[in-house]
């Protein structure tokens, strides 16, 4: 029911605080809870593309990796499926940004959770945890030139999405998102 998926949210949103203070060291602030609600909200509550504008150089690649690597560990055991999840931008370099902070962290999430990427390249992670599935996550550049390679996705989290290209987002993202009734960030 409605209620139980919002009381879980709020279990979430709080265990993601702990998780950013005791594996990161990070005290999010009031407007990074409020975005991080929503965005949460989107998968646990009401399937629904969120939209965040937050100035520059304000903590928002923080507050998204944070989540991602919070979602990598735990969101299967939330929804009893993998995190399958791209991460786009104009170029691809913000992408690659968020893409490259997240598998920094890898060993830290091996050491204190036992996640292990099983992927040997920049642009994907495939963690598994006791030999399960847990996310898949992909990097994708929405410049004209490059042809997305299709992909199962019930997270699309598109960076810098004032400069994107909406077509190409609408013609090749949005059919990834279909099959999951997935969300766009």
């Amino acid at each position: 029911t409605r209620p139980q998926r919002e009381k879980l949210l709020e279990d979430v949103l709080n265990l993601f605080v702990l998780f950013c203070d005791q594996a990161f060291g990070v005290t999010l602030y009031a407007y990074q809870l409020r975005v991080s609600r929503a965005l949460l909200s989107s998968i646990l509550v009401d399937p629904v593309h969120v939209f965040v504008k937050i100035c520059r150089q304000a903590g928002k690649t923080e507050v998204l990796t944070l989540l991602f690597k919070f979602l990598i560990i735990f969101f299967v055991h939330f929804v009893g499926y993998p995190l399958k999840a791209a991460i786009a931008s104009p170029k691809g370099e913000q992408a690659k940004t968020d893409i490259d902070r997240i598998k920094q962290s890898i060993l830290l999430l091996r050491e204190k959770w036992g996640i292990e990427d099983h992927e040997n390249n920049a642009s994907t992670i495939r963690a598994y945890r006791k030999g399960v599935l847990c996310c898949e996550m992909y990097k994708f550049s929405l410049m004209p030139t490059t042809s997305l390679e299709s992909k199962t996705l019930n997270v699309l989290a598109v960076e810098e999405s004032h400069k994107a290209d909406h077509r190409k987002i609408s013609d090749e993202c949005d059919p990834m998102l279909s099959s999951t009734n997935g969300v766009k960030w």
